[in-house]
């Protein structure tokens, strides 16, 4: 793609001393809709410094991808005769900021409790990478002259993992890439106008190398540092893999999983992941400094070592990434997944954020045609009634179920727990709380 299409913005803007991508940078990176980042679920409610929440894990993702684009820049030099993509820092880190912008409240649990209220109404339902998409080219506050962040087409480009609309439910369930089409997709249709914007001039439904960029880097930064979080809180029990018969009864339970489109032996596996579980966990982790240093070092140890192994294939459409290394971060992935995810108390949890997400969205969806209720809904969504009411007919259902999402997926945790237990009447606040 020529540079100068990739630095086309949707509407007219007037330039300033930053290069067009280091702007979009700075526009994402200034929104509300970031700085809620640091209320919103990783993998548990964000408490304290202890556990990632999404902004930190946000910020690790954009160095890490950075850190990808400048290796490849570099590898550039040497592989003149290799077909070369374009490939930026600022645009692969701006899409880093983007990437989890549209999570709701509570994480994973939120998403999909929203995707089926929505879905009722709408069959384009909720999607977390759609939603970031809707924010940055249509919610996100930047100028009166236009809506959205009006950032590049590359940016936009490199910020979608799922580069197409969400697909026909599958008939074939057993069809795994029909059912990940209808799970993931980029935009929704009522944003196909920004879509179509984004995409013009693409050939393929490939992400670019940038998106692909910050895929990987996503995959690296969740694969490690929630690892060593919940190591150190004694949640996930690391240490356990160093025994033979431990880690064969769980490798054995999850390698179907682990090894899933993996071109590696299953041998050759397991010592790829015991050498890796030796380097990174001790035999046990009781917070002592020492520990905690050894445990930062390996983790920066392994960050270093995937940026620097990662390529590019020969003709410049794709990544290429040692299998022993893809293979390591699979296997933590599941760890993850076996200790943390599937733990009761999480479940427990999981029920109450359930209800919170329906009751919200019964609440606000009863209060938006009612002229006394509808001062309950945030301010700033006002002038999105307005134009509701004005919808057509056919129509009118679709918008007004995205809207409620709108509003929802627009709280952090905490704000999501106190607008409930306020309209709930379980604590009605303060007429002085701004909401």
């Amino acid at each position: 793609m020529l540079e100068a299409r990739r630095q086309e913005r949707k509407f007219l803007d007037t330039p300033d001393q930053r290069n067009a991508y280091a702007r979009d940078r700075d526009r994402v990176f200034y929104t509300d809709e970031f700085r809620r980042l640091a209320e919103i679920t990783q993998v548990i409610t964000p408490t304290g410094y202890a556990f990632h929440n999404r902004l930190t894990h946000t910020l690790e993702v954009s160095q890490i991808s950075r850190r990808i684009a400048e290796k490849l820049l570099r590898d550039r030099k040497h592989q003149k005769k290799q077909t070369f993509p374009e490939i930026d820092p600022d645009v692969v880190e701006t899409a880093a900021l983007i990437h989890d912008l549209g999570h709701p409240p509570f994480g994973h649990i939120g998403e999909a409790v929203l995707d089926e209220l929505v879905s009722v109404h709408d069959p384009d339902g909720f999607e977390g990478n759609a939603q970031s998409f809707r924010i940055v080219t249509r919610l996100a506050v930047q100028s009166q002259s236009y809506v959205g962040l009006n950032l590049t087409r590359a940016s936009l480009l490199a910020a979608m993992k799922y580069p197409h609309l969400r697909g026909e439910l599958p008939l074939d369930p057993s069809n795994e890439v029909q059912a990940k089409r209808h799970r993931k997709y980029g935009a929704y249709r009522d944003d196909l106008e920004y879509f179509l914007f984004a995409r013009a001039g693409q050939s393929t439904e490939m992400p670019t190398i940038e998106a692909q960029i910050m895929d990987h880097a996503d995959d690296i930064a969740y694969s490690i540092h929630d690892l060593v979080d919940f190591y150190r809180a004694g949640i996930l029990p690391a240490e356990n893999m160093k025994q033979d018969s431990f880690f064969e009864r769980f490798f054995e339970r999850e390698k179907h999983l682990v090894l899933k489109d993996i071109d590696i032996e299953e041998p050759e596996a397991k010592t790829c992941i015991r050498n890796a579980i030796d380097l990174m966990v001790g035999d046990f982790y009781s917070g002592r400094r020492i520990e905690h240093a050894s445990l930062k070092s390996a983790a920066s140890n392994f960050i270093s070592n995937y940026v620097e192994n990662i390529r590019l294939n020969p003709e410049g459409t794709g990544l290429c990434i040692d299998p022993t290394y893809k293979v390591e971060l699979a296997f933590f992935r599941r760890m993850i997944w076996a200790y943390v995810i599937h733990r009761p108390q999480l479940s427990t949890q999981q029920r109450g954020y359930r209800n919170i997400i329906e009751n919200l969205f019964r609440i606000y969806w009863n209060s938006i045609e009612d002229d006394y209720q509808r001062n309950i809904v945030p301010p700033r969504f006002m002038e999105d009634i307005e134009v509701l009411l004005k919808v057509d007919p056919e129509q009118y259902r679709a918008s007004k179920a995205r809207l409620v999402s709108d509003i929802i997926s627009s709280f952090s945790d905490r704000q999501a727990i106190m607008m409930y237990r306020r309209l709930s009447g379980i604590d009605p606040g303060q007429v002085t709380d701004y909401i």
